[in-house]
């Protein structure tokens, strides 16, 4: 049985500031509890970031205090330019 106002689709939504300039954050819902990882890539489709948010709950994760956080650093620590990127939860 769903109750009013529970996440029925689990979704990544639209990240801000947008563009990434260079920070951003990645706002989501979860309609299960379930292992949360974010992917970024370039518009050539190579990967530049990822990282492991962990087990989150069912749930609405939509402000700058709980959507996921990019620091606008590459896999090795580099900071990536402002620009368009593709993320995928």
């Amino acid at each position: 049985m769903t109750k009013f106002g529970q996440v029925k689709r689990t979704a990544v939504l639209q990240n801000f500031p947008n563009p990434f300039y260079p920070e951003t954050c990645l706002p989501y819902r979860l309609a299960v509890d379930a292992p949360v990882t974010f992917r970024i890539k370039n518009l050539r489709g190579q990967l530049v970031g990822e990282w492991n948010v962990g087990v989150q709950k069912a749930g609405r994760y939509l402000t700058r205090e709980t959507a996921a956080y990019r620091n606008g650093k590459d896999g090795v620590g580099e900071t990536v330019s402002s620009g368009v990127y593709y993320h995928m939860l």
